[in-house]
Protein backbone atom coordinates (compact mmCIF):
# COMPACT_ATOMS: atom_id res chain seq x y z
CA UNK A 1 0.00 0.00 0.00
CA UNK A 2 1.37 3.75 -1.48
CA UNK A 3 2.15 5.75 1.87
CA UNK A 4 0.37 8.62 2.47
CA UNK A 5 3.23 11.18 1.72
CA UNK A 6 3.41 9.65 -1.53
CA UNK A 7 0.15 10.81 -2.97
CA UNK A 8 -2.59 13.46 -2.59
CA UNK A 9 -5.43 12.21 -0.27
CA UNK A 10 -9.06 13.55 -0.75
CA UNK A 11 -9.85 11.73 2.38
CA UNK A 12 -7.13 14.32 4.22
CA UNK A 13 -8.71 17.49 2.73
CA UNK A 14 -12.05 16.70 3.93
CA UNK A 15 -10.88 16.29 7.66
CA UNK A 16 -8.97 19.58 7.46
CA UNK A 17 -11.99 21.17 6.17
CA UNK A 18 -14.00 19.42 8.93
CA UNK A 19 -11.61 20.58 11.72
CA UNK A 20 -11.68 24.04 10.35
CA UNK A 21 -15.42 24.02 10.19
CA UNK A 22 -15.75 22.61 13.61
CA UNK A 23 -13.30 25.38 14.67
CA UNK A 24 -15.42 28.16 12.85
CA UNK A 25 -18.72 26.78 14.63
CA UNK A 26 -17.01 26.34 17.85
CA UNK A 27 -15.82 29.90 18.18
CA UNK A 28 -19.30 31.61 17.10
CA UNK A 29 -20.83 29.64 20.08
CA UNK A 30 -18.34 30.76 22.07
CA UNK A 31 -18.39 34.42 21.01
CA UNK A 32 -22.39 35.28 20.72
CA UNK A 33 -24.72 34.26 23.13
CA UNK A 34 -27.04 30.48 22.54
CA UNK A 35 -29.41 28.77 24.72
CA UNK A 36 -28.56 26.10 27.10
CA UNK A 37 -30.29 22.36 26.84
CA UNK A 38 -29.51 18.95 25.53
CA UNK A 39 -29.80 20.01 21.94
CA UNK A 40 -27.29 23.09 22.32
CA UNK A 41 -24.88 20.93 24.68
CA UNK A 42 -24.61 18.45 22.23
CA UNK A 43 -24.19 20.86 19.22
CA UNK A 44 -21.01 22.28 21.49
CA UNK A 45 -19.39 19.14 21.92
CA UNK A 46 -19.92 18.21 18.95
CA UNK A 47 -18.19 21.51 17.72
CA UNK A 48 -15.85 21.65 20.80
CA UNK A 49 -14.20 18.36 19.01
CA UNK A 50 -12.23 21.03 16.87
CA UNK A 51 -8.76 20.40 18.51
CA UNK A 52 -8.86 16.94 18.24
CA UNK A 53 -9.50 17.16 15.03
CA UNK A 54 -6.69 19.38 14.20
CA UNK A 55 -4.27 17.91 16.32
CA UNK A 56 -5.09 14.48 14.90
CA UNK A 57 -4.49 16.21 11.37
CA UNK A 58 -1.71 17.84 12.31
CA UNK A 59 0.34 14.67 13.67
CA UNK A 60 -0.28 13.45 9.54
CA UNK A 61 1.00 16.54 8.53
CA UNK A 62 4.15 16.16 11.08
CA UNK A 63 4.64 12.71 9.06
CA UNK A 64 5.31 15.00 5.74
CA UNK A 65 6.90 18.04 7.83
CA UNK A 66 9.79 15.83 9.70
CA UNK A 67 10.77 14.78 6.22
CA UNK A 68 11.81 18.01 4.57
CA UNK A 69 15.19 19.27 5.49
CA UNK A 70 16.32 20.97 8.60
CA UNK A 71 17.01 24.09 7.82
CA UNK A 72 13.00 24.13 5.65
CA UNK A 73 12.26 22.99 9.21
CA UNK A 74 14.08 25.65 11.21
CA UNK A 75 12.59 28.24 9.10
CA UNK A 76 8.91 27.01 8.99
CA UNK A 77 9.20 26.37 13.05
CA UNK A 78 10.03 30.23 13.19
CA UNK A 79 7.64 31.21 11.14
CA UNK A 80 5.06 29.13 13.43
CA UNK A 81 6.60 29.90 16.59
CA UNK A 82 6.17 33.68 15.77
CA UNK A 83 2.24 32.48 14.98
CA UNK A 84 1.60 30.99 18.42
CA UNK A 85 3.75 33.51 20.59
CA UNK A 86 1.73 36.42 19.54
CA UNK A 87 -1.77 34.33 19.84
CA UNK A 88 -0.53 33.88 23.14
CA UNK A 89 0.44 37.59 23.94
CA UNK A 90 -2.99 38.85 23.12
CA UNK A 91 -5.43 36.51 24.65
CA UNK A 92 -2.99 35.86 27.74
CA UNK A 93 -0.53 38.01 28.30
CA UNK A 94 2.23 35.32 28.20
CA UNK A 95 4.80 34.17 26.25
CA UNK A 96 4.53 30.87 27.40
CA UNK A 97 1.45 29.02 27.55
CA UNK A 98 -0.24 26.16 26.18
CA UNK A 99 -2.77 27.86 24.18
CA UNK A 100 -4.39 26.36 20.69
CA UNK A 101 -0.98 27.28 18.55
CA UNK A 102 1.64 27.02 20.79
CA UNK A 103 0.56 23.75 21.70
CA UNK A 104 0.80 22.60 18.34
CA UNK A 105 4.27 24.20 17.72
CA UNK A 106 5.51 22.10 20.73
CA UNK A 107 3.98 19.30 19.22
CA UNK A 108 6.00 19.85 16.05
CA UNK A 109 8.97 20.33 17.63
CA UNK A 110 8.40 17.55 19.98
CA UNK A 111 7.32 14.81 16.73
CA UNK A 112 10.73 15.71 15.09
CA UNK A 113 13.23 15.16 17.55
CA UNK A 114 10.59 11.99 18.39
CA UNK A 115 11.23 10.84 14.78
CA UNK A 116 14.84 11.28 14.44
CA UNK A 117 15.84 10.05 17.81
CA UNK A 118 13.92 6.83 17.68
CA UNK A 119 14.10 3.98 16.23
CA UNK A 120 10.77 2.73 15.73
CA UNK A 121 8.57 5.35 15.89
CA UNK A 122 5.52 3.83 15.02
CA UNK A 123 6.12 1.28 17.58
CA UNK A 124 6.86 3.91 20.10
CA UNK A 125 3.91 5.83 19.25
CA UNK A 126 1.26 3.15 20.00
CA UNK A 127 3.18 2.24 23.14
CA UNK A 128 3.23 6.07 24.19
CA UNK A 129 -1.08 6.37 23.70
CA UNK A 130 -1.53 3.25 25.29
CA UNK A 131 0.71 3.98 28.71
CA UNK A 132 -1.20 7.26 28.62
CA UNK A 133 -4.49 6.58 28.32
CA UNK A 134 -3.75 3.81 30.78
CA UNK A 135 -2.47 6.31 33.48
CA UNK A 136 -5.37 8.43 32.41
CA UNK A 137 -7.46 5.33 34.05
CA UNK A 138 -5.42 4.42 36.76
CA UNK A 139 -4.67 7.81 38.12
CA UNK A 140 -7.29 10.23 40.24
CA UNK A 141 -8.84 12.17 37.69
CA UNK A 142 -7.32 15.32 35.57
CA UNK A 143 -3.68 13.87 37.11
CA UNK A 144 -2.02 13.60 33.59
CA UNK A 145 -3.21 17.30 32.96
CA UNK A 146 -2.41 18.96 36.12
CA UNK A 147 0.88 17.35 35.90
CA UNK A 148 1.54 18.80 32.77
CA UNK A 149 -0.11 22.19 33.59
CA UNK A 150 2.37 22.53 36.26
CA UNK A 151 5.30 22.74 33.37
CA UNK A 152 3.45 24.46 30.95
CA UNK A 153 -0.02 26.25 32.11
CA UNK A 154 -2.64 26.10 29.57
CA UNK A 155 -5.88 24.17 29.21
CA UNK A 156 -4.73 22.21 26.30
CA UNK A 157 -1.58 20.87 28.20
CA UNK A 158 0.83 18.64 26.38
CA UNK A 159 -0.09 15.35 27.36
CA UNK A 160 -3.03 13.62 27.35
CA UNK A 161 -3.78 16.24 24.02
CA UNK A 162 -0.65 15.03 22.44
CA UNK A 163 -2.35 11.94 22.33
CA UNK A 164 -4.61 12.70 19.27
CA UNK A 165 -1.11 13.84 17.27
CA UNK A 166 0.32 10.54 17.93
CA UNK A 167 -2.46 9.18 16.56
CA UNK A 168 -2.24 11.19 13.79
CA UNK A 169 1.64 10.53 12.89
CA UNK A 170 0.83 6.87 13.17
CA UNK A 171 -2.09 6.36 11.18
CA UNK A 172 0.33 8.27 8.46
CA UNK A 173 2.51 5.56 9.15
CA UNK A 174 -0.36 3.14 7.60
CA UNK A 175 -1.57 0.54 10.18
CA UNK A 176 -4.63 -0.90 10.92
CA UNK A 177 -6.58 2.68 11.35
CA UNK A 178 -6.16 3.03 7.17
CA UNK A 179 -7.74 0.10 6.12
CA UNK A 180 -10.99 -0.50 4.73
CA UNK A 181 -12.79 -1.54 7.97
CA UNK A 182 -11.56 1.16 9.91
CA UNK A 183 -15.44 2.63 10.08
CA UNK A 184 -15.85 -0.61 12.19
CA UNK A 185 -13.22 0.37 14.53
CA UNK A 186 -14.30 3.64 14.83
CA UNK A 187 -17.74 2.81 15.72
CA UNK A 188 -16.60 0.37 18.59
CA UNK A 189 -14.82 3.41 19.99
CA UNK A 190 -17.92 5.40 19.95
CA UNK A 191 -19.46 2.63 21.62
CA UNK A 192 -17.39 2.05 24.27
CA UNK A 193 -17.26 6.28 25.46
CA UNK A 194 -20.77 5.89 25.13
CA UNK A 195 -21.32 3.53 27.20
CA UNK A 196 -18.73 4.18 29.88
CA UNK A 197 -20.40 7.95 29.90
CA UNK A 198 -23.80 6.16 30.46
CA UNK A 199 -22.43 4.24 33.15
CA UNK A 200 -20.28 6.79 35.26
CA UNK A 201 -22.53 10.23 34.53
CA UNK A 202 -23.93 10.36 38.18
CA UNK A 203 -20.94 8.04 39.91
CA UNK A 204 -17.89 9.45 41.22
CA UNK A 205 -15.53 8.38 38.16
CA UNK A 206 -15.78 11.31 36.70
CA UNK A 207 -12.84 10.82 34.79
CA UNK A 208 -14.46 7.56 32.98
CA UNK A 209 -17.59 10.55 31.15
CA UNK A 210 -16.81 12.10 28.18
CA UNK A 211 -15.33 15.58 28.92
CA UNK A 212 -13.06 17.52 27.23
CA UNK A 213 -11.41 19.83 30.09
CA UNK A 214 -9.28 17.63 31.50
CA UNK A 215 -9.54 15.70 29.22
CA UNK A 216 -10.91 11.91 29.77
CA UNK A 217 -10.46 8.59 28.19
CA UNK A 218 -14.20 8.85 26.57
CA UNK A 219 -13.52 11.70 25.01
CA UNK A 220 -10.52 10.56 23.46
CA UNK A 221 -11.82 7.44 22.04
CA UNK A 222 -15.06 9.56 21.23
CA UNK A 223 -12.70 12.35 18.69
CA UNK A 224 -10.50 9.50 17.65
CA UNK A 225 -13.26 7.85 15.86
CA UNK A 226 -14.70 10.91 14.29
CA UNK A 227 -11.28 11.52 12.80
CA UNK A 228 -11.44 8.07 11.47
CA UNK A 229 -14.88 8.37 10.29
CA UNK A 230 -14.53 11.72 8.52
CA UNK A 231 -11.32 10.24 6.56
CA UNK A 232 -13.19 7.18 5.76
CA UNK A 233 -16.11 9.01 4.17
CA UNK A 234 -13.64 11.02 2.27
CA UNK A 235 -12.14 7.90 1.23
CA UNK A 236 -15.20 6.42 0.41
CA UNK A 237 -16.96 9.66 -1.71
CA UNK A 238 -13.74 11.56 -2.90
CA UNK A 239 -14.76 10.67 -6.12
CA UNK A 240 -18.03 12.26 -5.63
CA UNK A 241 -16.16 15.23 -4.04
CA UNK A 242 -14.14 15.40 -7.28
CA UNK A 243 -16.98 15.42 -9.65
CA UNK A 244 -18.43 18.86 -8.66
CA UNK A 245 -15.28 21.00 -9.37
CA UNK A 246 -16.67 24.20 -7.14
CA UNK A 247 -16.66 21.90 -3.60
CA UNK A 248 -13.19 20.22 -4.95
CA UNK A 249 -12.06 24.09 -5.41
CA UNK A 250 -12.51 25.36 -2.03
CA UNK A 251 -12.20 21.89 -0.30
CA UNK A 252 -7.93 21.91 -1.48
CA UNK A 253 -8.18 25.61 -1.54
CA UNK A 254 -8.36 25.81 2.72
CA UNK A 255 -6.30 22.39 3.55
CA UNK A 256 -3.80 24.02 1.67
CA UNK A 257 -3.88 27.30 3.37
CA UNK A 258 -4.84 25.34 6.84
CA UNK A 259 -2.68 27.76 8.99
CA UNK A 260 -3.63 30.46 7.12
CA UNK A 261 -7.45 29.63 7.24
CA UNK A 262 -6.77 29.23 11.40
CA UNK A 263 -5.22 32.73 12.07
CA UNK A 264 -7.27 34.49 9.68
CA UNK A 265 -11.07 32.93 11.01
CA UNK A 266 -10.68 35.20 13.70
CA UNK A 267 -11.39 37.76 10.80
CA UNK A 268 -14.70 37.62 10.25
CA UNK A 269 -16.36 37.30 13.46
CA UNK A 270 -15.49 41.16 14.00
CA UNK A 271 -18.54 41.65 11.30
CA UNK A 272 -20.27 38.91 12.52
CA UNK A 273 -20.72 40.81 15.67
CA UNK A 274 -21.59 44.52 13.99
CA UNK A 275 -23.89 42.83 11.54
CA UNK A 276 -26.17 40.79 15.01
CA UNK A 277 -25.53 44.11 16.82
CA UNK A 278 -27.81 46.28 14.41
CA UNK A 279 -30.14 43.38 13.93
CA UNK A 280 -30.63 43.62 18.02
CA UNK A 281 -30.74 46.94 18.05
CA UNK A 282 -33.87 47.29 15.90
CA UNK A 283 -35.46 44.15 17.81
CA UNK A 284 -35.53 41.82 15.58
CA UNK A 285 -35.37 38.07 16.76
CA UNK A 286 -34.07 35.25 15.19
CA UNK A 287 -34.04 31.54 15.62
CA UNK A 288 -31.20 30.69 17.31
CA UNK A 289 -30.47 27.86 15.13
CA UNK A 290 -30.69 29.71 11.72
CA UNK A 291 -28.34 32.82 13.37
CA UNK A 292 -25.77 29.54 14.27
CA UNK A 293 -25.57 28.25 11.02
CA UNK A 294 -26.21 31.50 8.98
CA UNK A 295 -23.41 32.61 10.66
CA UNK A 296 -21.24 30.00 10.56
CA UNK A 297 -22.00 29.94 6.38
CA UNK A 298 -21.41 33.94 6.29
CA UNK A 299 -18.29 33.32 8.27
CA UNK A 300 -16.86 30.58 5.90
CA UNK A 301 -17.52 32.82 3.29
CA UNK A 302 -15.87 35.95 4.79
CA UNK A 303 -12.93 34.00 5.23
CA UNK A 304 -12.48 32.54 2.35
CA UNK A 305 -12.74 36.05 0.48
CA UNK A 306 -10.21 37.83 3.20
CA UNK A 307 -7.67 34.46 2.86
CA UNK A 308 -7.81 35.12 -1.48
CA UNK A 309 -7.45 39.24 -0.49
CA UNK A 310 -4.33 38.57 1.22
CA UNK A 311 -2.59 35.76 -0.84
CA UNK A 312 -3.44 38.14 -3.86
CA UNK A 313 -1.81 41.13 -1.68
CA UNK A 314 0.92 38.86 -0.49
CA UNK A 315 1.86 37.88 -4.04
CA UNK A 316 2.39 41.48 -4.92
CA UNK A 317 4.63 42.81 -2.42
CA UNK A 318 6.44 39.79 -1.12
CA UNK A 319 8.94 40.53 -3.74
CA UNK A 320 9.68 43.82 -2.34
CA UNK A 321 12.83 44.44 -1.15
CA UNK A 322 11.56 45.34 2.88
CA UNK A 323 10.02 41.73 2.62
CA UNK A 324 12.32 39.88 0.80
CA UNK A 325 14.91 41.42 3.46
CA UNK A 326 12.61 40.49 6.71
CA UNK A 327 12.13 36.68 5.38
CA UNK A 328 15.63 36.42 4.65
CA UNK A 329 16.03 37.36 8.45
CA UNK A 330 13.27 36.29 9.81
CA UNK A 331 14.02 34.94 13.03
CA UNK A 332 15.82 38.19 13.98
CA UNK A 333 12.73 40.08 12.30
CA UNK A 334 10.25 37.63 14.90
CA UNK A 335 12.32 38.19 17.81
CA UNK A 336 11.97 42.19 17.33
CA UNK A 337 8.24 41.86 16.32
CA UNK A 338 7.42 39.52 19.25
CA UNK A 339 9.55 41.87 21.52
CA UNK A 340 8.00 44.98 20.69
CA UNK A 341 4.30 43.45 21.15
CA UNK A 342 5.38 42.04 24.67
CA UNK A 343 6.63 45.32 25.49
CA UNK A 344 3.77 46.95 24.65
CA UNK A 345 1.37 44.17 26.45
CA UNK A 346 3.01 44.98 29.47
CA UNK A 347 3.32 48.83 29.09
CA UNK A 348 -0.72 48.73 28.61
CA UNK A 349 -1.11 46.26 31.61
CA UNK A 350 1.09 49.33 33.29
CA UNK A 351 -1.10 52.25 31.92
CA UNK A 352 -4.02 50.76 33.62
CA UNK A 353 -2.91 49.91 36.91
CA UNK A 354 -0.99 53.30 37.69
CA UNK A 355 -4.35 55.14 35.93
CA UNK A 356 -6.88 52.65 37.67
CA UNK A 357 -7.05 55.82 40.42
CA UNK A 358 -6.83 58.24 38.53
CA UNK A 359 -9.26 57.75 36.04
CA UNK A 360 -12.99 57.33 36.00
CA UNK A 361 -14.75 53.83 35.34
CA UNK A 362 -16.32 54.99 32.15
CA UNK A 363 -13.01 56.10 31.17
CA UNK A 364 -11.01 52.45 31.77
CA UNK A 365 -13.49 50.63 30.30
CA UNK A 366 -13.34 52.95 27.23
CA UNK A 367 -9.53 52.19 27.20
CA UNK A 368 -9.97 48.79 27.84
CA UNK A 369 -12.20 48.14 24.71
CA UNK A 370 -10.28 50.61 22.52
CA UNK A 371 -6.91 48.69 23.47
CA UNK A 372 -8.29 45.11 23.43
CA UNK A 373 -9.65 45.29 19.51
CA UNK A 374 -6.21 47.39 18.74
CA UNK A 375 -4.36 44.41 19.68
CA UNK A 376 -6.91 41.60 18.11
CA UNK A 377 -6.76 42.96 15.12
CA UNK A 378 -2.72 43.46 15.20
CA UNK A 379 -2.86 39.81 15.96
CA UNK A 380 -4.45 39.36 13.17
CA UNK A 381 -1.76 41.11 10.65
CA UNK A 382 1.11 39.96 12.00
CA UNK A 383 -0.18 36.15 12.22
CA UNK A 384 -1.18 36.47 8.82
CA UNK A 385 2.25 37.62 7.83
CA UNK A 386 3.73 34.64 9.61
CA UNK A 387 1.61 32.57 8.30
CA UNK A 388 2.30 33.43 4.68
CA UNK A 389 5.65 33.27 5.55
CA UNK A 390 5.81 30.10 6.06
CA UNK A 391 3.47 29.39 3.13
CA UNK A 392 5.75 30.57 0.85
CA UNK A 393 8.94 28.50 2.35
CA UNK A 394 6.96 25.14 1.75
CA UNK A 395 6.42 26.71 -1.88
CA UNK A 396 9.79 27.64 -2.69
CA UNK A 397 11.47 24.47 -1.30
CA UNK A 398 8.73 21.92 -2.68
Amino acid sequence: MANISDTRKISLDVLRNAALFSMIIAHFLHRFRFPEGDIWDFIRLAAGGAPALFFFVFGITIHRFIKKDLQMQFEMSIAFLSVALIHNLTFTGKLIHSEFFFFLWMAQLIMSVFAQTVSKPQRAGIFTVGFVLFLMILLKDGAVSNLFERIIPGQLTLFPWMLFVLSGYIYAENIFLYKSNSIYSALVFIVIAVFFHVIFADSSFSGLVIRKYPMTVPYFLLFLSMNILILAIGERYGDYIKSVPFIFKYITFFSNNLLLAAVLHYLPYLILRIILKIIHFNGIVINDFIVLLSGSILCIILLAWFMKSFLGLWNKIKDRRLFVFARRYNAIFTLIIVGIYFITVNIDSFILTVSAKQWGADVIAIYQYSSSKLSYIFMIFVMTYFSLVSGEIKRKKR
